[in-house]
Order: C-alpha cells, then sequence, then structure tokens
C-alpha cells in the first residue's frame, strides 16, 4: 500500500523478514531493536558539557578537549574559571563540603587569636565552626583568622565550596551552567552578538532558577544574631 502524499517515510532500524514464518521472529527483532537504539546520555563529563555548551550555539560538537580547532581551544580558556565562579557565587548544597583545618604557627592580625590554613580545594568559605558551633571568623588570603587561643583544644572546621567533577552536579545546575558556559564561548566562536546575548539572557534566568531550586532542599539556617550584636559592640560580650 503506497503512502499517503504528502506523509512523512518510515524508516526502519532492522530489515523486515522476508522468509516464510517469520512472523514468528518478530518478538526476537524487537528486543533486538531496544538493545540497539540511541541512548539520551547525560552530560556528565567534561567533554560533554563542552559539547552541551557547542550545541546551545548551534555549533558543531568536538571530539576531544585538547583537538586543535577554534571550540575546542575557546573552551579550554574559559571552561575552568566559568565553573569556578559558578561554584563560587552561590552555596550550592552538591558543591559542598567540611573539612578540618590546620593552625599555622603564624601570629594571627589583631585582634584575632589564632590562624588557620584555608583548604586547598576550597573555591569559597562559607563558614567556620570551632567544634560543632559557628565561631566569627576574617580571612587574609588563604588564611582563616579566629579567636581560638593557641592553647585550646577546639578543633577548627571550614564549611566550603568545593568543585566537583559533572557527574555529581545537580540536574539544575548542570543545565544551568551549560548555557553560562555557552554564553562565555558564543562571541570567541561565532562572531554573532545577537546569539551571545541572547544565550548570556537565558543563562542568567537559568542560574537564578537554579538556586531557587536549590534552595528548596536546604533547611533555612538560624542566624546567630548575637555574633552580630558583639561585633557591633565592637566585640563585648
Amino acid at each position: 500500500m503506497a503512502d499517503a502524499p504528502g506523509s512523512p517515510a518510515v524508516v526502519w532500524s532492522v530489515p523486515r523478514p522476508q522468509t516464510k514464518g517469520a512472523g514468528k521472529l518478530a518478538p526476537f527483532i524487537l528486543v533486538w531493536s531496544l538493545f540497539h537504539m540511541p541512548v539520551l546520555a547525560v552530560s556528565n563529563s567534561d567533554i560533554k558539557i563542552a559539547n552541551a555548551a557547542l550545541a546551545a550555539l548551534g555549533v558543531p560538537e568536538i571530539s576531544t578537549l585538547l583537538e586543535n580547532s577554534i571550540a575546542a581551544r575557546t573552551i579550554n580558556a574559559l571552561y575552568a574559571d566559568t565553573l569556578e565562579a559558578a561554584i563560587a557565587a552561590y552555596p550550592w548544597r552538591f558543591a559542598r563540603d567540611r573539612v578540618k583545618c590546620a593552625r599555622l604557627d603564624q601570629p594571627p592580625p589583631p585582634p584575632w587569636l589564632g590562624l588557620y590554613q584555608l583548604p586547598a580545594q576550597a573555591v569559597q568559605l562559607i563558614s567556620v565552626y570551632e567544634g560543632d558551633s559557628l565561631t566569627t571568623f576574617d580571612v587574609f588570603g588563604r588564611k582563616i583568622a579566629v579567636n581560638v587561643a593557641e592553647s585550646s583544644k577546639s578543633e577548627i572546621w571550614a564549611e566550603v565550596s568545593v568543585t566537583p567533577s559533572p557527574d555529581q552536579w545537580a540536574p539544575h545546575f548542570r543545565a544551568a551552567f551549560i548555557l553560562a558556559l555557552a554564553a562565555q564561548i558564543a562571541m570567541p566562536i561565532t562572531q554573532d552578538e545577537n546569539l551571545s546575548g541572547a544565550i548570556a539572557q537565558r543563562a542568567e534566568t537559568a542560574m537564578l532558577r537554579a538556586r531557587s531550586r536549590d534552595a528548596q532542599g536546604r533547611t533555612p539556617s538560624r542566624l546567630d544574631t548575637g555574633a552580630f550584636i558583639r561585633a557591633r559592640r565592637g566585640g563585648r560580650k
């Protein structure tokens, strides 16, 4: 029977059985076709994230980040900085970690009593704990100053933002970062100002939605109002 005019053509992924009794093969053909269908993969690696950003711009994908192409060179130049900025801009739940800090021998700036090393993996410092309690602090470069005397046995812990691998990203962040990366690489690769501006707006909206989605899964933190009062009184308790 001929196809109706204007109807879409049907493409068969497996050949039609032509032999006698081929109907008995139908279940096996169906199973074979299911296992050979293309899989829609999640962007869970740097190269997949990069290619998703290129796809948002309508640019062909790259096979490796090391290839000698404008797209690969541009992504290599901008990927890490764009990711670090996105991680540092908000305390994403999937990117948070609590690490023990090592006390330094050098004296802290007054009026602080102790100086601790900010962990190397920290992208952004969120809060500092003396044992299990929040404590006031200040940051000097990669060092944390706290009011903990050298004689104290208290351990200092820092809650920090880190950069996990893409397979650990939350879906809402992944989608937003793909657009953020696309916005950064748009002009160098496409030289299209209109496209670059449109992608930048989409990226900003997506990141705001991602922050809102991330906040929905978090219990509101209790503010240490006493710390604010003490700071206003110049440290008096």
